[in-house]
């Protein structure tokens, strides 16, 4: 069973898995204020994939008899100027995630946890997976830029790219 010290952290991290949800809805609103509807749904996906980790992650910590605490989510204002300034923030965001993943998923394996040590290894390799694709779209962004391809065409490329993510995920 997990000690208190890994459930103050697992709750931290199901609070940064819900605040980035949170983050990417945000970017995503920028995207269609500035007409960028691929990397809007894009963004839209992502926020339901964090979801969808801060859930599985609060409901281990429900199985393994801890109340989980959802704080409240700070709001700040996209001030992105950029296509590219926006997914190097989302790179930034999942540094920070992933490194404090990796910090509890130390703590979890120095305290013989492993059923926590599961739990957070699955999450870092979908933080992994993210980390690549996220990358991958910034290299878009950037090649668009200096080959001068216009940005619309990158943007319905991440359209169609969401569109085969979810038929091949049905």
């Amino acid at each position: 069973m997990p000690t208190r010290e890994i459930f103050q952290k697992l709750n931290a991290q199901v609070n940064r898995e819900f605040n980035a949800s949170h983050l990417y809805l945000r970017l995503s609103d920028w995207c269609t204020e500035h007409n960028f509807n691929g990397a809007a749904t894009f963004l839209r996906n992502q926020a339901k994939n964090n979801v969808t980790q801060m859930m599985s992650l609060f409901d281990y910590m429900k199985q393994e008899g801890a109340d989980p605490i959802i704080g409240a989510t700070p709001v700040s204002a996209c001030d992105c100027r950029s296509l590219e300034e926006l997914f190097l923030r989302t790179l930034e965001d999942l540094k920070q995630r992933s490194a404090s993943l990796s910090d509890l998923t130390l703590l979890a394996k120095d305290c013989h946890d492993d059923a926590t040590c599961r739990v957070l290894e699955s999450l870092a390799a979908s933080h992994a997976e993210n980390r690549q694709f996220l990358q991958a779209l910034l290299e878009e962004v950037r090649a668009a830029s200096r080959e001068g391809v216009p940005l619309a065409d990158t943007d319905r490329g991440f359209l169609n790219l969401v569109n085969y993510e979810h038929h091949s995920s049905v």
